[in-house]
């Protein structure tokens, strides 16, 4: 495979060593000839401070200008070219028919349209959209307020211009991986996506799954439910990228309550609860603001595998309990109510699966907890075929490499 192929991947923003795992890089390092480029310095520069350290690999190539990529880019063409090998894209900058955050996203795929190279997208969310608001009009009023924070309403104009010169100068992807038959459905119906090939894929996290050599438990001496936890309010939040205003949960009264009732779940089901770190907040071992329990990090899937169930406010790592037949036990507080999208992405994956979310800052009866361990099986196989997987049969790498080399 590796004297066909030439592969550059554009990650979203930053190559850290979660993404690295999550996007099964140690395989398309050993299986093809590919290296990633980081290009959110001169694309979105304030993503460098919120994200993170790079993971350390030489596959990965730093770019500050979007001159010095363009020249980088040309000469691996040419070197293609001389050795018969395609120059493929595989990019994570935009999903059709958006294009990206601002103008120049734009041009960066108008220059690889100018110079006849195959770019590819990956659309795996992973998760399902929250609906939208229909009829309550009172809903809409809470965005009005948000969008008195200029610089979101900023960010948001420029995509909408990206989206518009995108669209307007035909800038396509050659092709679309893409996870769920609702995603897919949803670009089979748009008119200007004519002429793009859409791919079978996986969620990143479902793909994990597929891995028949990966069998490994999380060893505990007892049994255990997992709370997938979020950087934020602790840590600063992706949204802040955006300049979304500070309307999620505060430490001070997120944590307490979130402590209660994990002590409230242990307590019904005789067991202890392990905190299944966030990337971001690079926890390990015992955890002080969440009653000194234990945080695991990088080992999610290997967690809810040995779980008794899952619980979670919203995260693409439900794709593990739904993998793994796990009951989910979705959760939120007061001031999640605030937070329009969130709370509706919470009620939307809840009516899915015909439960009630829980409030944390309100008690719940015994017997309404333990009614929400016994659901739907088929459900879940619904929710992977609509929302998790279209190619059940194969990892993504393995994917994506064997359509390449067609």
């Amino acid at each position: 495979m590796k004297d066909k192929i030439k592969i550059i991947y554009l990650p979203t923003f930053i190559m850290t060593k979660s993404r690295w795992l999550i996007r099964e890089m140690n395989y398309f390092e050993k299986n093809s000839d590919f290296e990633i480029h980081e290009l959110c310095d001169f694309l979105f520069p304030r993503a460098r401070k919120l994200f993170g350290d790079t993971y350390k690999s030489k596959k990965i190539f730093t770019f500050k200008k979007f001159p010095n990529w363009k020249n980088y880019v040309l000469n691996v063409q040419q070197k293609c070219i001389r050795e018969g090998k395609k120059l493929v894209i595989l990019s994570e900058l935009g999903k059709y028919p958006w294009q990206g955050f601002n103008l120049r996203y734009v041009l960066a795929h108008r220059f690889l349209k100018q110079h006849q190279i195959d770019y590819y997208e990956c659309h795996a969310a992973g998760i399902m959209p929250g609906r939208a608001y229909k009829k309550n009009y009172l809903n809409y009023l809470r965005f009005i307020k948000i969008f008195k924070y200029w610089g979101y309403l900023l960010i948001r104009l420029n995509e909408v211009l990206a989206s518009f010169f995108g669209i307007l100068l035909n800038l396509k992807p050659k092709g679309i991986f893409i996870a769920g038959n609702f995603f897919k459905k949803q670009i089979e119906n748009l008119k200007i996506a004519r002429g793009i090939e859409l791919i079978s894929f996986n969620s990143w996290e479902f793909s994990s799954t597929l891995n028949e050599k990966k069998n490994d438990v999380y060893q505990s001496t007892r049994k255990y439910a997992v709370f997938i936890n979020r950087s934020s309010p602790k840590i600063q939040a992706d949204g802040q990228l955006l300049h979304w205003p500070n309307v999620h949960e505060t430490s001070e009264k997120w944590y307490p309550a979130l402590d209660n009732f994990l002590s409230y779940l242990e307590k019904i089901f005789n067991l202890e609860i392990i905190i299944a770190s966030h990337p971001k907040s690079k926890e390990e071992g015992r955890v002080d603001y969440l009653g000194n329990r234990t945080a695991v990090l990088n080992r999610t899937e290997e967690l809810t595998r040995g779980s008794e169930f899952v619980i979670s406010r919203d995260s693409t790592a439900l794709a593990f309990a739904i993998a793994y037949k796990k009951p989910i036990f979705l959760i939120y507080s007061n001031e999640t109510k605030r937070d329009v999208t969130t709370f509706n992405g919470i009620n939307t994956m809840s009516d899915y699966f015909k439960t009630k979310p829980i409030n944390i800052d309100e008690s719940v009866s015994e017997s309404q907890i333990k009614s929400i361990k016994n659901f739907d099986e088929k459900l879940y196989e619904n929710y992977k075929t609509d929302f998790l997987t279209s190619n059940s049969k194969n990892r993504n790498y393995q994917i994506i490499l064997e359509y390449l080399n067609k």
